[in-house]
């Protein structure tokens, strides 16, 4: 079975496995103000050494040909993380991003996520690549547009944010459409 790579690089960023040296970089990232209003679990409270090592174990639970998780590296800190994972029956995959707030609105995301999206149709021989994020989150719309994607739809109450059902948008792109509008970044 083909497998992404365990590193991608681009222009400003690194995308490698998670190593338990990282712990400190995870701790300080998922601890910024903003980070969690969007994502599907409450934040942690607070979020510390053990919380990072919790998310750390999750991260190498899976095996790496079914959900690559990228440790986002720029200038050798590690900044969020990409994962995918990969339904390998159906031939797609989900992609989520999460980006240290401190560097939001630099195309940061747009960079990792499309070389992710990127290397997984050149390796994986996936037909689509989808993703899904709280309706109110308008930012990561607009990385998944930029990717090429389509909003699919909204999916009422998805998820609960806080105790309040919260309503999720999802966007895809096909193979054959990224493969029309992309190039793959080195």
């Amino acid at each position: 079975m083909p497998r992404m790579p365990r590193q991608i690089e681009t222009a400003r960023l690194t995308l490698r496995p998670f190593v338990d040296a990282d712990i400190e970089a995870i701790v300080a990232y998922r601890s910024e103000p903003g980070l969690w209003d969007y994502l599907r679990a409450d934040r942690p409270d607070p979020y510390d050494r053990a919380e990072a090592r919790t998310f750390l174990d999750r991260v190498h639970a899976g095996p790496w040909t079914g959900q690559p998780w990228y440790a986002v590296c720029m200038e050798n800190r590690v900044i969020g993380d990409i994962d995918l994972t990969i339904d390998a029956a159906n031939r797609n995959a989900e992609i989520g991003y999460t980006l240290s707030p401190t560097h939001w609105g630099q195309g940061l995301a747009t960079e990792g996520a499309a070389a992710v999206v990127g290397r997984a149709f050149s390796t994986l021989d996936l037909v689509a690549v989808w993703a899904e994020t709280d309706e109110r989150n308008v930012a990561s719309w607009r990385v998944m547009e930029k990717l090429g994607m389509r909003r699919e739809g909204v999916l009422r109450h998805r998820h609960s944010k806080d105790g309040v059902p919260t309503n999720w948008v999802v966007y895809g792109v096909l193979s054959e459409e990224w493969a029309a509008s992309n190039e793959e970044i080195e």
